[in-house]
């Protein structure tokens, strides 16, 4: 352990960092239980499952969303495409999409350890790594099928060679065949993280920014060449086979409109009280006359997707980059010397009372991520009207549901996805012309809405045209049926 901390203080971590860890392992079994459970764990599950199983029914992933299925694909193909493969063999669709995430959510936290034991120590680095485990965000977000976890276990393993040959260069003074070798590697790493979540691009930012500061060009060119490559000819392939479609749906993104009410919500509410203590932390150790430069513009760059809760449909998964650097950040910074200056800026010199402070933070991380409420699986009641109104859909026929995951359950494929095609046709950037058409010809045996006539859920002009050919024929389970007159 570096001086920094005095030999009482680093007695101190020991109980707090086992504490840590213990109560991680404690909450593992429910964890576990979450990526077995077979039904919908949270909201986005049913889509993205849906996503694998068009893959594996030979059929594209990118069109024109307002023509059936009015689906919008809004992510590169590299996650469905995984969880198409794992279809194959697993039998509970929901797995293979949690499988991956539960994966990358523990070995973004194995990495954390495996570069901290010696840095840092081995108390500080099981403590951060438990930490980070411990975050409510990435519990919940490390145990759905959907891509975040993934695209940031890649981003981070390229982020840690990157910044392992950075250090070892900033010691050497040189370039090594080993040099280079990472150096692709790290390439590749962001290549496919880019091809899970196209957001992970901002690890060639942060890349391009440190290399172009410090000319560093050679080094920059051959990290793009493995990482661009890749990209480029995945993403020539599928505009190629999607008729121009692709690009359209991945860059323009899905327009949901702004919230401004939001973004301060979610960063004056749920962020502050799971990362309000790690932006302290942050803030206070980045104060340091030297902060290593790859890590510092990593660690601002970890903060831009929170911007992102502007967005209509953001959530906390835009917490989980800034959660993840901004531990790593914490570790780097507690064990150099240099960020004492901080401290003596206030005439705090005593190293038994930095070493104190340094601790108080740690203690406070760990309060944070352990005050909060912890992922936990659907309610009994909620389970057994699910099983029971799935099986309404079990007859011939399609059928148009708001409930996605009763469609993925009763073995039916999805349709639309409500809040996505309300929002995008209300705007105008999709017409409703072919699924009004398709109801004008009573495609569908059934159509499952929460509330009626009124149903905010689907376009006004879709609601009309629903009661004009069709008429409610059930109400159960807190959901109506409707079904085609005549």
């Amino acid at each position: 352990m570096d001086p920094t901390f005095t030999p009482f203080t680093v007695f101190l971590l020991k109980p707090l960092a086992w504490v840590s860890f213990l109560t991680f392992i404690a909450g593992l079994p429910l964890l576990m239980m979450r990526v077995r459970f077979p039904m919908q764990v949270g909201l986005g599950e049913a889509i993205n499952v849906e996503f694998a199983l068009t893959l594996l029914r030979g059929l594209p992933l990118y069109h024109d969303p307002s023509q059936a299925p009015y689906l919008y694909t809004a992510y590169p193909p590299l996650y469905p495409w995984l969880q198409a493969q794992m279809l194959r063999v697993v039998h509970n669709v929901w797995m293979p999409g949690r499988l991956l995430a539960f994966s990358a959510y523990l070995g973004c936290g194995l990495r954390i350890w495996l570069w901290g034991r010696h840095r840092w120590g081995w108390p500080l680095a099981m403590l951060l790594s438990s930490l980070f485990w411990l975050f409510p965000t990435w519990a919940l977000w490390g145990t759905m099928d959907r891509c975040d976890a993934l695209y940031l276990f890649f981003h981070f393993s390229a982020f840690l060679l990157l910044y392992r040959e950075e250090m070892e260069r900033t010691t050497t003074g040189r370039m090594t065949p080993a040099s280079w070798r990472r150096i692709g590697l790290a390439g590749f790493l962001a290549a496919l993280s880019i091809l899970v979540k196209q957001n992970a691009a901002t690890l060639l930012a942060v890349y391009g920014i440190y290399c172009a500061i410090g000319k560093r060009w050679r080094e920059l060119l051959f990290f793009l060449a493995f990482s661009l490559v890749p990209v480029f000819v995945v993403f020539g392939t599928e505009e190629w086979l999607s008729h121009g479609a692709f690009l359209n749906c991945v860059f323009p993104g899905l327009n949901t409109g702004l919230d401004w009410a939001n973004l301060a919500y979610f960063l004056l509410h749920p962020f502050i009280r799971e990362g309000g203590p790690l932006v302290l932390t942050a803030a206070i150790l980045g104060g340091a006359k030297r902060v290593n430069r790859l890590l510092a513009y990593q660690a601002l760059f970890s903060l831009l997707p929170l911007l992102f809760l502007a967005r209509f449909l953001g959530a906390e998964n835009y917490f989980m980059e800034f959660l993840l650097y901004g531990v790593f950040f914490a570790g780097e910074s507690l064990v150099s010397t240099e960020f004492r200056d901080i401290f003596n800026r206030f005439r705090v010199k005593k190293p038994a009372t930095v070493s104190a402070l340094f601790f108080s933070l740690l203690v406070l991380l760990y309060a944070s991520a352990t005050r909060l409420k912890w992922p936990n699986l659907p309610p009994a009641s909620v389970v057994n009207t699910s099983f029971d109104a799935m099986e309404i859909l079990k007859k011939p026929g399609e059928d148009l549901a708001l409930d996605l995951d009763l469609l993925v359950m009763a073995g039916k494929k999805i349709w639309v996805q409500p809040a996505e095609y309300t929002t995008m046709v209300t705007e105008g950037a999709w017409s409703a012309g072919p699924l009004l058409e398709d109801i004008r010809e009573k495609k569908f045996a059934t159509i499952e809405v929460y509330d009626w006539p009124n149903q905010y859920l689907l376009p006004r002009v879709v609601v009309e045209q629903i009661g004009k050919y069709y008429h409610p024929v059930m109400r159960k389970y807190g959901r109506i049926w409707l079904a085609p007159n005549g």
